[in-house]
């Protein structure tokens, strides 16, 4: 009976030892199985490029380098369409993105009616970044369309005259880049925008900042008693668009046509300076004039150091939209003259009205920016001399160009 019980144990933890055995080849089996590789869907890689540098005209505080924060790319929104239509290939949205001037390379799961054609449409890439409803009035997603991209707009209360922006909101400055009508090539399911379909050179969107800046300085010598002071600046009216466009197909290229969209009307005439300022003194005004050979960065650290030794007044700077006219103003002033005669001291307070323009229509366009430096020397109006801060590869007025921020 014992031996009967002995084994019938023995039976039963054989089954049992069976029955494990086969539970964990089982499993063994399930999880070799869900290990393999699985096919990965096709993809498409678009390189995405930061603007150029700034030049630094001044951190938000005085004191911090801007560049960093004018360069900074918080979002992105990409979107791929076949050209000549409103399909979308594919769109994908990615925060804090490093992006540099070597640029980024970027990968998007195609679309599987797209990636299935055994001959690949042409491709429009469109890239917006640092574009909110916050800092721009818009608001973009996977559904956005081709058309509203075109058509999108930033709106009157950004970047203009009604609300003007002296620092970098914290959305960073939108920025936008488009490509048109561009081959995609590759294969094992890997494929790339092209520049041209035999060239094999990888086509790159390059982002350019959707907006301008604009800065005034001022100084008198320290030899001439009269006190100068600044009222007011003020922009004149029908000079700058109410709203711009955010993509500006051939927008940098010259032989464009038109080279510039305006978006509804232009605003009117604007104050930008109201704080009345007496200007600071030196004992040579002209010294911070540009040299003409100095480039953007060189000529605007040396105004900078100027502002920092109490030597030049910052009267402002301000991001503004760019513009298809020649932006023109007036910088009002007063000259406090004081004469002696016979114990007697007599104060003239003459205001003055001089104007500030750009040399040409389109000057003030994206990506750029403008440094007016007004002085006084010993009589007479203001020396206004202006700077316009344009691409560096475009030296066709070199009096006037200087280097792109």
């Amino acid at each position: 009976m014992r031996d009967d019980r002995r084994y019938n144990f023995r039976w039963l933890s054989g089954i049992l030892m069976l029955l494990l055995l086969l539970t964990g080849c089982s499993k063994s089996s399930e999880s070799n199985e869900n290990d393999e590789p699985q096919p990965g869907k096709p993809v498409l890689k678009i390189y995405v490029f930061s603007p150029d540098r700034p030049i630094v005209t001044r951190g938000d505080n005085g004191e911090v380098d801007a560049s960093e924060a004018e360069n900074k790319i918080n979002n992105i929104h990409v979107w791929v369409y076949e050209t000549g239509t409103d399909n979308l290939i594919g769109h994908i949205s990615l925060n804090n993105v490093d992006i540099t001037e070597a640029g980024k390379e970027v990968t998007m799961e195609l679309d599987d009616t797209y990636a299935n054609k055994e001959s690949k449409p042409n491709v429009d890439v469109y890239v917006a970044a640092n574009v909110t409803s916050s800092n721009c009035g818009l608001s973009f997603d996977a559904k956005t369309t081709n058309t509203q991209l075109d058509g999108a707009l930033i709106k009157e209360g950004y970047f203009g005259v009604t609300n003007l922006i002296s620092t970098v909101p914290g959305d960073g400055l939108p920025m936008s880049g488009v490509l048109k009508n561009k081959p995609v090539m590759g294969n094992n399911k890997v494929y790339r925008v092209q520049d041209g379909e035999t060239s094999g050179k990888l086509a790159n969107v390059r982002l350019v900042r959707a907006v301008s800046k604009i800065r005034f300085v001022a100084s008198k010598s320290s030899t001439n008693p009269d006190v100068v002071t600044v009222n007011s600046i003020v922009l004149n009216g029908d000079v700058l668009p109410k709203e711009e466009y955010l993509f500006l197909t051939n927008a940098y290229d010259l032989a464009a046509t038109p080279k510039w969209r305006v978006g509804t009307s232009y605003v009117v005439q604007k104050t930008l300076v109201s704080n009345v300022t007496e200007v600071a003194t030196n004992n040579s005004p002209a010294s911070y004039s540009w040299d003409g050979s100095m480039s953007g960065q060189q000529y605007e650290t040396k105004i900078q150091n100027g502002i920092d030794a109490g030597e030049l007044s910052d009267l402002g700077t301000f991001y503004l939209r760019e513009s298809d006219k020649a932006l023109k103003g007036t910088i009002n002033y007063t000259i406090e003259h004081t004469e002696k005669n016979n114990d007697v001291t007599t104060i003239h307070n003459n205001p003055e009205i001089p104007n500030y323009a750009m040399v040409a229509d389109g000057d003030f366009s994206r990506n750029h920016t403008w440094i007016v430096y007004a002085y006084f020397v010993s009589s007479g109006d203001l020396i206004i001399g202006m700077v316009e801060v344009k691409d560096m590869t475009n030296s066709e007025n070199a009096t006037q160009i200087v280097y792109n921020w």
